[in-house]
């Protein structure tokens, strides 16, 4: 919870606003009272509050006196004034001095509450801003790659503001060059990363690997050959990828992953693997151990992501594109004028270990057993 500190010379609005926080519960604990200006300084230093609520007008030390040496105490902290003063005098000197917001008396209760849970979010955001700053620069050095590559993911999951973004980028000296490029790759089993010899950013989002790289040192030709040969050589299979151009560097890099990911998800890339994914399944159906994590393990892509794009394609699950081979070819066999096969033998030729479950889905699906197909044929 988050420290607050009040400040007042009138002990009703001190027990006011107290009861006013209690009630809210946003996640507050009130932490000290002052009475006027040079307790609530002594307090300030010694309780390190997070927020203060601080009556502009306090004996001994007003609160406009107050904020200016308070700030050189807790500079993290977040300072709301309470006044009787409406007068712009006293909202500049305040603002100047950095005060949150400022809130006249009487206090109505739905402002403070507004104004506390934006002074919430705005010292949780100032506090996230720190955790960068906090690195020394031995820890830095040693792992500059990790928390550059760790922040970028990070930029690919929040839509950051732009003056957050430059003032970290240039705290982890990240290259914020012009029409970058973005690669989003399937890489389940994290076999490319190691192995790029690109200059790049590179990180694993999910099943994906994330490729950031400065334009000019490769032209985008260049980069796709070098990626598709480093990737087939170490897999033996074709690399899905997409990539855009980052026209603003990382600056445009959440928007920009994000609409590249649709893309990648949508496109039949899909496209190259899965015409090779359904001749593996007409391959392979008379296999009773064929299943959905099979397939995916071999074309290294998950089973959501198999599942997803074999729908896409043929308008069906992978189990029901299997059951539909599987008995179209029992079918062809009933179909022919050999009468010596008997039911167990079509069964397990498509896939079935038991005459009975085949003999079950054969029915459900054409409204007859496999022997009454077979008499009716005849």
């Amino acid at each position: 919870m988050l420290k607050v500190l009040i400040a007042d010379d009138e002990e009703a609005i001190r027990k006011g606003l107290k009861k006013i926080i209690t009630s809210a519960d946003i996640g507050l604990n009130i932490i000290g009272e002052a009475s006027d200006g040079e307790i609530a300084l002594e307090m300030a230093e010694k309780l390190k509050p997070d927020i203060m609520l601080i009556d502009i007008n306090m004996p001994f030390l007003n609160g406009l006196d107050f904020l200016d040496k308070v700030n050189k105490l807790i500079p993290d902290a977040i300072t709301i004034i309470i006044s009787g003063y409406d007068e712009f005098e006293y909202a500049r000197k305040a603002l100047q001095l950095g005060v949150f917001d400022y809130i006249l008396k009487p206090v109505n209760r739905k402002k403070l509450i507004d104004t506390l849970h934006r002074a919430i979010d705005a010292y949780n955001k100032k506090m996230k801003e720190k955790e960068y700053k906090k690195l020394t620069q031995i820890e830095f050095k040693e792992n500059k790659t990790y928390i550059q590559e760790n922040f970028l993911k990070k930029c690919i999951e929040n839509d950051f503001e732009e003056k957050y973004l430059i003032k970290n980028m240039d705290l982890l000296e990240i290259d914020n060059d012009e029409n970058m490029w973005l690669f989003i790759i399937n890489d389940k089993d994290e076999i490319l990363k190691k192995n790029i010899d690109i200059k790049c950013y590179s990180f694993y989002k999910d099943e994906y690997l994330i490729l950031i790289i400065k334009n000019g040192f490769l032209d985008i030709e260049e980069i796709k050959k070098n990626l598709t040969e480093t990737y087939v050589r170490l897999s033996g299979n074709e690399m899905i990828y997409s990539y855009s151009i980052l026209e603003k560097g990382i600056l445009s890099l959440n928007n920009a992953y994000r609409n590249l990911l649709k893309e990648h998800i949508k496109k039949g890339q899909n496209t190259g693997n899965i015409s090779r994914i359904i001749n593996y399944i007409k391959d392979n159906y008379s296999d009773p151990n064929l299943s959905l994590q099979r397939v995916a393990d071999e074309f290294h892509v998950s089973p959501s992501y198999l599942s997803r794009i074999i729908n896409q394609k043929i308008g069906i699950s992978f189990i029901e594109y299997l059951t539909e081979i599987r008995l179209n070819k029992a079918i062809e066999l009933l179909n022919t004028d050999n009468d010596d096969v008997y039911i167990y033998e079509i069964a397990k030729s498509v896939g079935y270990n038991s005459q009975h479950y085949f003999s079950r889905i054969f029915k459900s699906k054409t409204g007859f057993s496999p022997l009454e197909y077979k008499n009716k044929k005849l």
